[in-house]
């Protein structure tokens, strides 16, 4: 290999030295920048306010607020006795039943009503039930109540 082979191959891996070496440093900068109120901010400080310095450390403040989660309720009876929720709303019937802390499905028929205001808003009035009022019933998700409701206009 001549001299001259020998500074090409040298010039050329030289110059891809520098080439990685300045996307490196070129990368490292463009790294290091956030963004700060809309505006950007590197390392040394914030273009607008030299006073704000970026950390990797969330503060108080910037963390989310816990979410209160509800006390679970106490366990229900096994059984229960059905009521006669006849002029309940819908709204009263649901109350009652969670603060027995019953676990069944009811299911409210509008009939020809169905797609109502007043069944959207869960305003209608039981006018017949199933099962019937007296019933023993099982304390169970499984466990459907049907109730007859109309709205009262």
């Amino acid at each position: 290999m001549t001299k001259k082979r020998l500074a090409i191959i040298i010039w050329v891996v030289v110059g891809f030295l520098f080439l990685i070496l300045g996307a490196s440093i070129g990368s490292a900068k463009v790294n290091s920048q956030n963004t700060v109120g809309g505006t950007t901010s590197t390392a040394t400080g914030s273009a607008t306010d030299p006073s704000i310095e970026p950390t990797s450390e969330p503060t108080a403040s910037d963390l989310p607020l816990p979410i209160d989660t509800p006390a679970p309720r106490p366990a229900g009876p096994k059984t229960f006795v059905m009521p006669d929720f006849t002029d309940m709303d819908e709204n009263e019937v649901e109350t009652w039943f969670w603060d027995h802390n019953l676990d069944v499905s009811p299911e409210f028929d509008y009939g020809d009503e169905e797609g109502t205001d007043c069944a959207d808003a869960g305003d209608g009035i039981v006018e017949d039930q199933s099962p019937a009022k007296g019933t023993r019933l099982k304390n169970s998700i499984s466990t459907d109540v049907y109730l007859a409701v109309y709205c009262d206009d």
